[in-house]
């Protein structure tokens, strides 16, 4: 972002994934990414487990749903919830180096290289099988 006034100088730099309205359905991705429902493979990272509880929507049921109320169609979902997957291995891979270099002294941070394969196996489960 440039000031207004003159002379031309920069004054902030925007995070394009925060700054801008992207593709909807990468935001579905993203939480069927972390959606668990009955009869699926937990692993160390699933982090929701709270979807598991009784009254909540199958992801089938949720997906319905955002095409009801939204008008859009979901298109291939698949795509989507593995960018997410995908995405998800990039930032732990980041801070488990972080880890490892000692630059962070969190040390849950240290078990993300174990999380880095996890995520990394559902992201191509789910680019051949479908979540």
């Amino acid at each position: 972002m440039f000031a207004a006034d003159a002379p031309a100088r920069l004054v902030a730099i925007l995070d394009w994934e925060m700054a801008t309205i992207g593709d909807p359905l990468a935001d579905v991705g993203y939480m069927l990414m972390h959606w668990t429902e009955a009869g699926d493979q937990l692993g160390k990272f699933n982090l929701n487990n709270v979807t598991l509880q009784p009254g909540f929507p199958t992801r089938a049921e949720l997906t319905a749903r955002y095409e009801e109320r939204s008008g859009r169609s979901v298109g291939d979902l698949d795509w989507y919830v593995t960018l997410a997957l995908w995405k998800a291995v990039v930032f732990m891979e980041g801070n488990y180096k972080r880890a490892l270099a000692g630059s962070t002294d969190d040390p849950y941070l240290r078990s993300f290289g174990d999380g880095v394969i996890e995520i990394a196996e559902r992201a191509l489960a789910v680019s051949r099988n479908g979540f």
